[in-house]
């Protein structure tokens, strides 16, 4: 489509050339009254002035044809927007449905690893002498 604008526009630019051509070499003419010559450059003028104004409609056309297009590109763009975020919705609570079972037992697995008051205190005491430089084993 947008090739098909770009040619009628190219066509209408080079009959305006043309239609500006025309129009002085007529308005020389009729200052020479040399009727015979601007007779026949009217003749050639009349056809165009007629062309270029259905190029224009026709480049009107296409305009509005390309905006309902670039429209209705917008919409699908949205719609499928909200169809990802939908789909990112779902695969997540599918995935945290799939976690649910697990995690009562995984948390039962913790508790079975506590760790006493002295491994807390053993751990606290080699942290502390990591920070200072020093190490206890």
């Amino acid at each position: 489509m947008r090739i098909a604008l770009d040619q009628a526009r190219q066509d209408h630019q080079k009959g305006e050339k043309e239609t500006g051509n025309l129009e002085q070499d007529l308005q020389v003419a009729i200052k020479k009254d040399r009727d015979d010559i601007a007779r026949m450059l009217i003749k050639r003028l009349k056809p165009l002035s007629r062309l270029q104004s259905e190029r224009r409609n026709h480049i009107d056309r296409l305009n509005h044809e390309i905006d309902q297009f670039n429209a209705v590109i917008e919409q699908h763009r949205i719609q499928y927007e909200q169809l990802r975020q939908k789909a990112v919705e779902f695969f997540y609570r599918k995935e945290k449905r799939n976690w649910e079972p697990i995690w009562p037992s995984a948390q039962a697995g913790l508790r079975l690893h506590e760790l006493s008051e002295e491994e807390v205190e053993l751990e606290l005491l080699q942290r502390k002498e990591a920070l200072k430089g020093g190490m206890v084993c």
